[in-house]
């Protein structure tokens, strides 16, 4: 008697249902919806969380123009630094070498077109904060304190641009914060610092938009 022919076995569903992180918060990791406008989560973050090609299969990225430069950005990681990346296909994230800073050792990388979703949001950096009160801030107040005590006008060329430039670096770290953004794919997700330098902040939020084939949107 011949064996029974097997039975067939169902083609796996393309694209896969998206990680759990993809509809998430964030911060909480509570699951939100998909919405172009800012949202604000129960735990008190502002972000957006935009669908990718992977979730929105009417979303076309644009063909990679090879002649695009890349978008870098820089940031502290807890013992090196990291470099985030916008090229003309892809989104990177790897360390920096430890002893200049400007070598890349390694580096994750998702196509946009594998993206499910794409979160922005913003948040105090904590370690920035931390220096800023314990060591900015004390020195700010001394040369008050010295201001005022002694009188003198000389003390004005160290008072006033130390007074700057506490207020500035505070609007940065208070008021403007990092921006941060985050990729979901199937098997792996990115989480890229992208507001050093400042000037690139607005161009690699808009770029990674675009890449993906998402429409313009606010950024928190």
């Amino acid at each position: 008697m011949a064996d029974p022919a097997p039975a067939p076995v169902a083609d796996a569903p393309w694209p896969p249902p998206p990680p759990q992180e993809a509809l998430s918060c964030p911060r909480c990791k509570q699951k939100v919806e998909v919405r172009p406008e800012v949202q604000t989560c129960a735990c008190g973050l502002r972000f957006t969380l935009r669908a990718g090609p992977m979730l929105d299969s009417s979303l076309a990225p644009p063909a990679p123009d090879e002649h695009t430069k890349p978008i870098r950005v820089k940031s502290d990681g807890l013992f090196l630094r990291m470099a985030g990346e916008l090229s003309p296909t892809f989104i990177a994230l790897g360390a920096l070498d430890p002893i200049i800073g400007h070598i890349q050792m390694d580096a994750t990388k998702i196509a946009y077109k594998a993206i499910y979703t794409v979160a922005i949001w913003r948040r105090i950096p904590i370690a920035s904060a931390i220096s800023f009160v314990l060591l900015l801030l004390p020195f700010e107040v001394l040369s008050l304190v010295l201001l005022v005590s002694t009188r003198e006008p000389a003390m004005l060329f160290f008072t006033a641009p130390m007074t700057l430039l506490t207020v500035w670096v505070g609007w940065q770290i208070f008021k403007v914060q990092a921006h941060w953004a985050r990729v979901v794919a199937p098997k792996v997700s990115l989480r890229v610092r992208f507001d050093r330098p400042g000037r690139r902040r607005v161009r690699f939020h808009d770029e990674l938009l675009r890449r993906c084939g998402i429409a313009p949107g606010p950024m928190p």
